[in-house]
């Protein structure tokens, strides 16, 4: 799979998620060397699916909530039923 093929089947480089979510490539690798996310890989390179970047979405928010990436962890594993559960 090349980055144009990987546009077709709704996969994101690692290029356009830094780009949309405004994340560098470094951080993007250090979350997923945290197991946070877990883009696709082939021949070497990251493919990221939608719900990848959602998910991103949501680090990057807990993140500016003051969020630890130990709690972020924990939400994203159980994120619970919220307050009318």
């Amino acid at each position: 799979m090349d980055a144009s093929s990987a546009a077709d089947a709704g996969f994101w480089t690692i290029r356009e998620v830094s780009q949309e979510l405004g994340l560098t490539l470094r951080a993007l690798r250090f979350y997923e060397g945290k197991r946070l996310i877990a883009p696709k890989r082939q021949n070497g390179l990251r493919f990221y699916r939608t719900n990848d970047v959602e998910r991103l979405r949501t680090i990057v928010k807990l993140k500016s909530w003051g969020l630890s990436l130990r709690e972020i962890r924990e939400l994203l594993q159980s994120p619970g039923d919220g307050p009318y559960g």
